[in-house]
């Protein structure tokens, strides 16, 4: 820079000047004899004061963190850089205007932060979070009423059922019932054609004193002639069913109340889900859309004494669920 000299500026104007900066950079202040009026402040690399962070730390799959950059002093003031990666690919585009980002995959996601200024670059140490893909836990469906699948015993044969061996503390052996198409079984469960159906014997003493909840999972392939059931029984029961192109889940005790659980997605997998519950006299469905719908229901010591699917069905159930909350108990 060029060096201009000022020899008519009186020294005791700048008595009392304790630092002198040019731009953003520390100076030293000398006079034309080259006496210090002002000492400027020594120049200072980057020193990380406090390190970046992945905040929860604990965070899994689903959930969102928070990036923290940490902090860093120097003269001059450092700048900042960073980036974050999933599996060594920049993710730092999905981070928000609030340094937060949902960790929707699975993988090791790292921070890496560094400070920079005229005087040098530090880089933080690198802050690591491996998120896991989620494991669904083992269900023991033995301490289900009933639960059928495409693995279920069955009678008969894969073209002609002729009886399911449900699992579960019913003991319910679901019998083909009616006349016309029989129904198959195929690795994808069981396939009705508007033809026979399964029915169980007359069930008693099932624990659900306390309420009862169904999961049916299922594809309609086509409307049947009548309303298609999914699920449905005798006694206190948790029905679903195809009608008109509506899904319906209906709930029978005291009294019956029926709920949409929206359009039929004809040939769709569809997973239903339907609670009596005793103790707060609701019965609470899981829908098509997989919204929760809460709906008063007075019943009073739910009791099954038959379960039954298929009938008036065109479509495959895949699987089928009920547990019962036994009188008192969890």
């Amino acid at each position: 820079m060029t060096v201009t000299i000022h020899p008519d500026i009186a020294r005791r104007l700048f008595d009392g000047v304790a630092a002198v900066h040019f731009g953003a950079d520390s100076a030293t202040l000398l006079n034309a004899q080259g006496e210090t009026l002002a000492i400027g402040e020594a120049p200072l690399p980057p020193v990380v004061v406090n390190q970046p962070s992945l905040q929860p730390a604990s965070a899994a799959l689903g959930d969102s963190v928070t990036v923290n950059l940490g902090s860093a002093t120097g003269r001059p003031a450092p700048e900042v850089a960073w980036q974050l990666t999933l599996n060594g690919a920049s993710v730092t585009e999905r981070v928000d205007e609030f340094m937060a980002i949902e960790l929707s995959e699975p993988g090791l996601y790292e921070l890496l932060v560094t400070w920079t200024n005229i005087n040098g670059t530090t880089e933080t140490e690198i802050i690591g979070l491996l998120v896991e893909q989620a494991v669904a836990r083992d269900i023991d469906y033995t301490q289900a009423l009933l639960y059928i699948d495409a693995s279920t015993p069955i009678e008969g044969t894969d073209s002609a059922v002729t009886a399911i061996n449900a699992i579960g503390a019913a003991q319910a052996r679901l019998i083909a019932t009616g006349s016309g198409n029989p129904v198959q079984r195929n690795e994808q469960g069981f396939v009705f054609d508007n033809g026979i159906w399964l029915q169980s014997q007359n069930l008693t003493n099932l624990a659900a004193g306390d309420g009862v909840f169904a999961v049916v999972d299922f594809t309609v392939t086509a409307a049947a002639t009548s309303g298609g059931q999914v699920l449905n029984g005798a006694g206190s029961r948790i029905s679903f069913s195809n009608e008109a192109g509506q899904l319906r889940a209906s709930a029978a005790d005291d009294t019956n109340l029926n709920v949409n659980a929206g359009a039929t997605p004809y040939g769709t997998r569809v997973v239903l889900a339907g609670r009596i519950d005793d103790l707060l006299d609701s019965f609470d469905l899981i829908n098509a859309a997989g919204a929760t719908v809460a709906t008063s229901f007075v019943n009073t010591d739910p009791n099954p004494t038959r379960f039954n699917c298929g009938r008036y069905l065109i479509g495959t159930i895949h699987r089928i669920a009920i547990f019962g909350r036994s009188e008192g108990g969890a």
